[in-house]
């Protein structure tokens, strides 16, 4: 079984025929070899390889870097192979975002070594990619309005429920504090009610509001609602944030049966998640992919 599938684009055969051959040494396949950045672009679509070893100069109309930006579309990661490192090259190379150069003449290992760490990461990004948007759409369907916040009781998502409630949008609630976004009081008293997110942190465990917990929307309307917050932890059991699950309340009672399974879902989604998607979510990674950052 080989390493991965390689396309190899380079002008010069004998140092094209010399790569593959030592793809070849090292376990890699290669899926093509050519010459120009058109024949790299044509042959990365119809062959979809695992990475694309990218000479920068090329003779023709498009060099590396111009066949680069149209192949970063397919999502196949690029390495780029040059004799050159002038900072001019270098500055246009970065705006494709490769996974790595190889400058000419490399070593065996030094293509390895390279080639590994750069199919390595491309692997985990995807990975990271997928389940950030798993995780999205599990929130996302749930009926009930949900909250995140991180640590601090700053808001880091909100679902289509939540912002039907509150009358928010989630990329504008972003990162304001949970109590400017869920404006809540006791009906019979008037009394705001303390920041319920930061409340079920300090406490570790579920916080059940009163049954007299009234919303006020940011249209004006208000809502009676049923409302439970918890901590959420991650695979190691750490406290990361929380999550403040709500509907509007049709009668005096203790958290329904459906609340409490939406709060299992949000638990175990973000006990099941990458911990380095966890360290993003204070950044808004799951926000953007939501429909936008605040601003």
């Amino acid at each position: 079984m080989v390493r991965a599938n390689i396309l190899v684009v380079e002008d010069e055969f004998i140092t094209a025929r010399h790569i593959a051959d030592s793809l070849k040494e090292l376990g890699y396949g290669v899926t093509g070899i050519v010459a120009t950045g058109e024949e790299a672009v044509k042959k990365a679509a119809e062959t979809r390889p695992d990475l694309v070893l990218m000479d920068i100069r090329l003779k023709g109309s498009m060099d590396g870097i111009q066949a680069a930006e149209q192949i970063a579309s397919l999502e196949i990661p690029i390495v780029y192979l040059t004799s050159y490192s002038d900072d001019r090259t270098m500055e246009r190379a970065k705006i494709t975002e490769p996974y790595g150069y190889l400058i000419k003449p490399f070593t065996d290992t030094e293509l390895k070594t390279t080639l590994e760490m750069a199919i390595y990461k491309h692997r985990r990004e995807r990975s990271t990619r997928e389940q950030a948007e798993w995780f999205r759409k599990t929130l996302v369907a749930i009926t009930d309005g949900v909250i995140t916040t991180n640590i601090e009781g700053f808001i880091t998502f909100m679902n289509p429920a939540a912002e039907v409630i509150t009358g928010w949008a989630s990329r504008d609630a972003f990162m304001h504090p949970l109590p400017e976004v869920l404006r809540q009081f006791r009906e019979r008293s008037g009394i705001p009610i303390d920041n319920p997110a930061l409340r079920a942190i300090r406490e570790g465990n579920l916080v059940t509001e009163p049954a007299d917990t009234v919303l006020t929307a940011k249209t004006g309307a208000k809502w009676p609602l049923e409302e439970t917050s918890a901590p959420i932890r991650d695979d190691r059991g750490t406290v990361i944030g929380a999550v403040v699950v709500f509907r509007p309340r049709t009668a005096d009672q203790m958290p329904s049966d459906e609340t409490l399974e939406s709060i299992r879902r949000v638990d175990e989604a973000f006990r099941t998640i990458a911990p380095e998607l966890l360290k993003e979510i204070d950044l808004g990674y799951l926000v953007k992919g939501g429909g936008g950052e605040k601003g």
